[in-house]
């Protein structure tokens, strides 16, 4: 007969015993994934992985050839997305473009960023007017995307009519009444 005592220690054993090899199992089989989805496409991973490497170098050029090449593989947003990033550093604002209003269709979960991206460009394509209207469609889509209020703040304030600031404290204003704990709109006031 087995005692009480060494009976729970079997049955703790088996419970780690087992609790160990499921999550042995669940590790074996996300690495089987992930080289599964290496082996369908090496040349597509090399290169995207090649495109971030000369995006993070600040060799927008090569980046954009590289990002392209792995979105015409792929057309996976994130790839998209580093694509328009490279394209907005070269300038190349028709083509940034056009990959962020792709994206706002294809990623609807971070349109507003992407709304943010396009006023981005527009601001610096003294299209002031459009890009006031998508940083407010920025806001409008996450009220608590602070970036979206900094960046309508500054434009209001350098670009737009720097001797009157009250639109751009308007915006800060507006920001704080749903990000009350951001530091960074708090310093702007």
């Amino acid at each position: 007969m087995i005692k009480i005592k060494n009976k729970k220690k079997f049955i703790i054993f088996a419970v780690i015993l087992a609790c160990f090899l499921a999550s042995g199992v669940y590790l074996v089989t996300k690495i089987i994934n992930l080289s599964e989805k290496s082996e369908e496409s090496p040349e597509k991973n090399e290169s995207y992985q090649e495109g971030i490497s000369k995006l993070s170098e600040g060799d927008f050029d090569s980046a954009s050839e590289f990002l392209e090449k792995a979105v015409n593989e792929d057309s996976d947003p994130e790839k998209i997305k580093m694509l328009a990033v490279s394209q907005y550093n070269q300038k190349n604002y028709d083509e940034a473009e056009k990959n962020f209003e792709k994206l706002i269709e294809e990623d609807k979960d971070n349109a507003s960023i992407y709304y943010n991206s396009l006023a981005n460009i527009y601001r610096d394509k003294k299209e002031f007017e459009k890009s006031i209207e998508y940083y407010q469609k920025s806001i409008d889509i996450d009220p608590k995307y602070e970036t979206a209020y900094q960046n309508l703040a500054i434009l209001y304030l350098y670009e737009i009519d720097p001797r009157d600031p009250e639109k751009a404290k308007e915006i800060i204003e507006q920001g704080l009444e749903n990000l009350p704990d951001s530091d960074v709109l708090k310093k702007m006031q």
